[in-house]
């Protein structure tokens, strides 16, 4: 991709508007996180059997620091609100 096809690129991209029917992102849940967590790290903190001890380390030496993690981890991350209420899927399970 030449420096031309690059820079037209990104001025699209930067141009491109949200898509239709985003509307502001509300602020993060007390204690949650404020951006989504990687989900590597999700996976291998809480859905992982083999690495259980992970946080062991972290717990021994910062338990305030932990909490934070976990809370993390557990609670959803904010998303932008939808102007044109739920999503099918919150009615449909789906």
């Amino acid at each position: 991709m030449t420096k031309e096809n690059k820079a037209r690129l990104a001025k699209m991209i930067a141009e491109t508007p949200l898509p239709l029917g985003l509307g502001p992102t509300p602020p993060p849940w007390p204690d949650g996180p404020l951006d989504c967590v990687d989900q590597d790290f999700h996976r291998l903190c809480i859905k992982s059997d083999a690495d259980a001890d992970i946080l062991y380390p972290l717990i021994r030496s910062n338990p305030l620091k932990v909490r934070e993690v976990i809370l993390a981890l557990l609670i959803e991350h904010p998303h932008p609100n939808d102007l044109y209420g739920p999503k099918l899927d919150e009615y449909t399970g789906t």
